[in-house]
């Protein structure tokens, strides 16, 4: 990845997607973004001239913003938002050939159901890509005393490719590395209190204020993106478990 970086193959989060989850958004596409959050997501695909995209959320704060967003980059006939949970979509079977899916199941109260329900809105032949935080990264924050109020589970990397090979063929796993996990690492040191229903800190301090200024100082320099993959596939400080896998036919 970091050679990528280099030769300039990547160079925006469109291409990390399409490199991370062998995902590249055409514009024929229809794609679903499951738990869309705030859109990040979305925004990225719809980037993509032509895409179409499906974004569904279980909060409607989360909805309107990614709406928000979406419609100052798109036309509207590009764009639908659902409100709903993952364990009842709302959508028939086979309606798209690409989903996304990240840092969700873990939220869901019951996520063999949830994934199912991806299965089936899958098309034959479509692209599923999950990602769920690393055993080491949930245990981390626990120990620093900071276990997320949302997650109901961890995942193993045994556990999590267990499930989606159970009924899709697993066709890229990787790990991801996120600054915001050493983001919420420097949270929970610095006694910050946080706001996760919408991913903001409470109150600002000054080694937060530091932490920032250093990513501001790699990212000018474009070091960021090497970085991450470094710290990503040499040092146990991967934030997530991204797996790619494809829906085949059944006999």
């Amino acid at each position: 990845m970091i050679k990528l970086y280099v030769q300039g193959t990547i160079k925006s989060k469109i291409d990390i997607y399409r490199h991370i989850f062998r995902f590249s958004a055409r514009p024929t596409d229809k794609i679903l973004d499951a738990g869309c959050n705030v859109g990040t997501r979305t925004i990225e695909l719809l980037k993509v001239p032509g895409v179409y995209v499906c974004a569904m959320d279980i909060s409607l704060h989360n909805i309107k913003a990614t709406k928000k967003a979406a419609l100052e980059i798109c036309s509207s006939n590009q764009l639908d938002m659902v409100l709903g949970d993952l364990l009842h979509l709302p959508i028939r079977n086979g309606a798209f050939n690409k989903i996304l899916c990240t840092e969700v199941l873990e939220h869901v109260s019951n996520d063999q159901k949830a994934f199912r329900e991806l299965c089936r809105v899958l098309q034959i032949g479509g692209t599923l890509m999950i990602s769920v935080p690393t055993f080491f990264a949930e245990t981390f924050f626990a120990h620093l005393g900071m276990k997320h109020p949302y997650h109901l589970r961890t995942y193993t990397l045994e556990k999590i490719s267990s499930m989606v090979s159970e009924q899709l063929r697993v066709i890229n796993l990787e790990r991801m590395y996120s600054k915001t996990f050493f983001f919420l690492t420097i949270v929970a040191l610095s006694h910050t209190p946080m706001d996760f229903n919408r991913s903001q800190v409470k109150r600002q301090t000054l080694i937060l204020r530091i932490y920032e200024e250093i990513w501001r100082f790699f990212d000018k320099l474009s070091l960021a993106g090497p970085l991450d993959y470094f710290i990503s596939c040499f040092t146990p400080f991967a934030r997530s478990w991204v797996i790619a896998a494809v829906k085949e036919p059944t006999n």
